[in-house]
């Protein structure tokens, strides 16, 4: 199953789970549909990727 995201025309600045696409030409923001579920820590413990599709890849980090 895809995480597909869905681009929305506007400003994002500031908007939580939204995600910041570096693949595309201009730069837009993304909100993705089950990245959202990933808990929010100070701390990092996991790492963002993109695929060339623009889907969104999370891994966890090991310490």
């Amino acid at each position: 199953m895809s995480l597909a995201s869905v681009v929305i025309s506007g400003s994002l600045d500031g908007a939580i789970n939204a995600h910041e696409v570096p693949l595309t030409e201009p730069e837009h923001v993304a909100l993705y549909d089950r990245i959202s579920m990933v808990e929010h820590n100070c701390r990092a413990n996991c790492n963002k990727s993109f695929t060339s599709d623009g889907e969104l890849v999370s891994s966890e980090y090991k310490r």
